[in-house]
């Protein structure tokens, strides 16, 4: 149990890395980025912002029952998506 615990912190905190990086992208603002706040973003940060290409594979359900769920995720990869390195 807190193993997953761990691993939603994790992800909430790299939401949060990607939505800067997004904003910083898109509306030309200078948002603090939080690399540091959990290990899979500090590990991360390279690749996210640095002099690498970075895929994101979505995977997504047709089911009406995971509904809520596929249109998190394709937010998530619409924001990431935003995101250009230099």
């Amino acid at each position: 149990m807190q193993e997953a615990s761990n691993i939603n912190k994790s992800l909430t905190f790299l939401g949060l890395v990607i939505e800067n990086l997004a904003t910083n992208q898109t509306k030309g603002q200078n948002l603090h980025v939080p690399y540091r706040n959990s290990q899979l973003t500090h590990l991360l940060s390279e690749s996210l912002c640095g002099n690498s290409k970075t895929f994101m594979i979505a995977t997504i359900s047709g089911s009406e029952e995971n509904y809520d769920e596929t249109l998190s995720t394709l937010r998530f990869a619409e924001r990431v998506a935003c995101i250009k390195t230099k």
